[in-house]
């Protein structure tokens, strides 16, 4: 993908500025105009004459300073590969873009008669659909490079230094610091490892412990253990199942150990359980 510091009068096409906020504009130099990407690049009030050109480190239109200048490539070659009544779906963020481009042309060099029939963001992961003609090894590993780039690249400006999966409520996409901040993702995203759980924490995280492996949904405030061959407690009953938290009387700490209850799936108006943990080596978040 092809990044500048600034935009002259040799450089044409559209353009994706990216700002120290969070927030996007599109840069058309063919039409000397920009606009936000949500408008999709149809003439309407949120169109603007382009008076001057940006530049990273100083301000543009009416956003923060400029953080990022990427080529937007065009499309089109990709749209026309879809097959017949699967329109033409590419379905990411414009960060995505250059990724998708790339994609194409590795594609056409190694298998030239193929079609696609997705190409989406799915549970933060790039997801490309294609007919099932496409069978070669160097296709399908083709696609595959193109999925591991998406997933350190930021789906919404196409950074690369920071980009990660993050989380919100559940929902997953692939996004640089800046870009979480501004979409109000929570503060830990999938593959973060913390020292300690705590009551605000949201998500859910995996606890291993010396044995065990524990789900912890802080979301749904319920926990499931998945005993493992070397649990030194062996199995219990209700194990795999995921069961509502009614207290905590010990979060779980990396070097120490949790201690919960719940209500007894067989008698829940008599009988509780508890679990205290073995000592936790890990802690890490998992959705």
């Amino acid at each position: 993908m092809e990044t500048v510091n600034e935009l002259t009068a040799e450089h044409s096409g559209q353009w994706l500025i990216a700002d120290v906020e969070g927030a996007r504009q599109i840069v058309d130099l063919d039409t000397r105009c920009f606009y936000p990407p949500e408008s999709e690049g149809r003439i309407s009030k949120e169109a603007q004459r382009l008076a001057e050109t940006p530049r990273i480190g100083e301000p543009f239109g009416e956003g923060s300073t400029v953080r990022r200048i990427m080529q937007l490539p065009d499309l089109v070659d990709v749209s026309v590969r879809f097959a017949e009544g699967w329109g033409q779906w590419i379905s990411v963020e414009l960060g995505w873009y250059p990724i998708i481009a790339e994609l194409d042309a590795a594609l056409v060099e190694v298998e030239p008669d193929f079609e696609y029939h997705q190409i989406k963001e799915k549970f933060g992961e790039l997801r490309v659909y294609v007919d099932i003609k496409l069978k070669s090894p160097k296709a399908r590993a083709v696609i595959a490079a193109a999925q591991q780039k998406a997933a350190v690249t930021c789906e919404r400006c196409g950074d690369t230094d920071t980009a990660r999966m993050r989380t919100k409520q559940q929902w997953l996409q692939t996004l640089c610091d800046t870009c979480a901040e501004a979409k109000g993702c929570d503060e830990y995203g999938v593959g973060d490892t913390v020292d300690a759980l705590s009551p605000e924490m949201r998500g859910v995280w995996r606890v291993t412990t010396q044995g065990s492996t524990h789900i912890w949904d802080m979301d749904n405030r319920t926990y499931t253990r998945f005993p493992g061959e070397h649990s030194l407690s062996g199995a219990f009953e209700f194990d795999r199942e995921p069961q509502p938290i009614t207290r905590v009387d010990r979060y779980p700490v990396v070097g120490s150990y949790f201690l919960i209850w719940y209500d007894d799936p067989a008698d829940p108006e008599r009988r509780e359980q508890f679990r205290r943990s073995s000592g936790i080596e890990r802690i890490e978040r998992v959705r």
